[in-house]
C-alpha cells in the first residue's frame, strides 16, 4: 500500500511543503497563511460535497425549512443543495403540513459571507 506523506517545514522565514520527500512549494509566511486558508475552504467544500453525495438529507431539509420560512438563504452554496432544498420546500408533505402558506422565499442565495477587500484610496494618500 503506497501512502502519501506531506510535511510542512519552516526554514527561516520560508514555509516549505514537502510531499513524498520532494519539495513542492516554498513560500513566505504571508503566502503560507493565504495557502492555509484556501486549503481549509476547499476541505470544507469537499466535506459538504461528500455529505451531499452520501445521502445527507439533513442539510437539504434544514435549507428547505429556511426557504419555507422566508429566510431567502440556504445552508450551502452548492447549486445541487440549493436546487434540492427548493424542491423539498415545495413538495415535502410534512413541511407543507407544519409550515402552511407556501414557500415564502422564492430565491435562495446560499450561505451569507463577508468578503474583505483592500480599502480604496481616498485621494489624500490614506485609505
Amino acid at each position: 500500500m503506497n501512502e502519501n506523506k506531506a510535511v510542512i517545514h519552516r526554514e527561516g522565514s520560508l514555509i516549505q511543503l514537502i510531499f513524498n520527500g520532494r519539495l513542492v512549494a516554498s513560500m513566505g509566511w504571508q503566502t503560507g497563511l493565504e495557502f492555509a486558508k484556501a486549503i481549509v475552504a476547499q476541505c470544507k467544500q469537499a466535506n459538504a460535497h461528500e455529505k451531499l453525495h452520501a445521502g445527507d438529507v439533513q442539510l437539504i431539509t434544514d435549507s428547505a425549512i429556511l426557504l419555507r420560512a422566508g429566510a431567502g438563504m440556504a445552508l450551502s452554496n452548492h447549486p445541487d443543495v440549493i436546487a434540492e432544498a427548493k424542491k423539498e420546500a415545495l413538495h415535502n408533505r410534512n413541511l407543507r403540513r407544519y409550515m402552511p402558506g407556501g414557500v415564502r422565499s422564492q430565491q435562495a442565495v446560499g450561505t451569507p459571507a463577508i468578503i474583505q477587500h483592500e480599502p480604496k484610496p481616498n485621494g489624500r494618500g490614506t485609505p
